[in-house]
């Protein structure tokens, strides 16, 4: 059964929201980012109306995914992810 994951991805400015983009340009950045973890990115994402924006993003993972592991992954400059994983 797979896990669900919420991703909430904060930027620490407005320029790192302009360079990392929202929708698919941001999915796209963090399918780069956490490649070969086998979890899987949304296109289309909730978000908050501030500005910068925080995106919500529902992230289904494999059962074997170390939720430990993907939060040591090295996110670059600008971007700060809270990983959580719900157990229903």
């Amino acid at each position: 059964m797979p896990k669900d994951l919420t991703f909430n991805v904060h930027y620490t400015d407005e320029f790192s929201h302009n360079f990392y983009g929202d929708g698919k340009k941001l999915a796209g950045n963090m399918r780069e980012i956490y490649h070969d973890q086998n979890i899987e990115f949304p296109d289309d994402f909730d978000s908050t109306m501030t500005v910068p924006p925080v995106h919500f993003m529902q992230v289904s993972a494999s059962d074997d995914v170390d939720v430990e592991k993907l939060k040591a992954v090295h996110v670059p400059a600008g971007l700060d992810v809270e990983i959580h994983e719900w157990h229903m």
